[in-house]
């Protein structure tokens, strides 16, 4: 339980870095997802 709380604190600290990092994540993945696929792309 110790261990818990100490984790727990320790991850409220970064909430901003984790959210930061999920979001610049997605936006690289749709990035490649829209420019790197021939099917997907409007100018072939």
């Amino acid at each position: 339980m110790e261990f818990f709380q100490r984790h727990s604190q320790r991850v409220a600290k970064y909430p901003q870095l984790i959210t930061r990092y999920f979001k610049h994540y997605a936006a690289i993945r749709l990035f490649k997802r829209v420019h790197c696929s021939p099917q997907s792309n409007p100018r072939k």
